[in-house]
């Protein structure tokens, strides 16, 4: 009565694309590395430093998205900063890092890099496991 499945997301992507909806194509996970490390600046903020090696050199890091880590429930967004490079140092409240509450925090960043051709991918850092927050 409708047609088939592929037919209809045949037409879904023409209307998509008609529309203006579709964005440069993103991979789940690049093969380049990233390491995280937070450093305590005083009692109320933290440096956080993300390094990065792209899959290829041409590639460049464009934003860093800092997630807090909830297993089994979703991540939870914390914060982002654009980049151009593939070292990024900025500085964030105690209060952005404390995704957890009472217990302890774990923080990771994704990296978006921007390949030649205009793609995209993210790459995951490591987890810092740490209580950004004092427990009252």
């Amino acid at each position: 009565m409708f047609g088939s499945g592929k037919k209809k997301g045949v037409g879904l992507a023409a209307v998509a694309v008609a529309a203006g909806l579709v964005a440069t194509p993103v991979e789940a996970q690049g093969t380049g590395w990233c390491g995280l490390s937070i450093k305590q600046v005083n009692k109320s903020t933290y440096t956080i430093n993300n390094r990065c090696t792209p899959d290829k050199p041409a590639d460049k890091a464009t934003q860093i998205i800092v997630w807090g880590e909830d297993w089994p429930d979703l991540d939870d967004y914390l914060t982002n900063t654009t980049t151009v490079g593939a070292a990024t140092s900025f500085v964030v409240s105690a209060v952005v890092l404390n995704e957890d509450g009472a217990s302890r925090d774990e923080v990771y960043t994704e990296t978006r890099f921007q390949r030649p051709n205009n793609t995209y991918y993210t790459i995951k850092s490591n987890v810092v496991k740490r209580q950004f927050l004092p427990v009252f």
